[in-house]
């Protein structure tokens, strides 16, 4: 998350532990983290909330309480 914000005009915010713990890998288009962003939503469990100067990432419980995202990548 350190260098995506780079290349954000908003602070983004690690809302727990658990969120932080999650591994996440791939190439991202600098051009559209929203996209990016928007991916993490649908492949992990993490909710993502942009508010006006900030972009909170907190955890949210999967459906399948078995199933874990830890080793998925994201390539955008």
């Amino acid at each position: 998350m350190q260098e995506i914000q780079y290349y954000l005009d908003k602070e983004i915010i690690i809302a727990s532990d658990d969120v932080a713990d999650l591994m996440v890998g791939g190439s991202i288009n600098t051009q559209n983290v929203a996209s990016f962003l928007k991916g993490l939503e649908l492949n992990f469990p993490v909710t993502v909330i942009e508010r006006d100067s900030v972009i909170i990432i907190s955890y949210r419980e999967r459906r399948d309480a078995g199933a874990t995202a830890s080793g998925l990548a994201i390539i955008l």
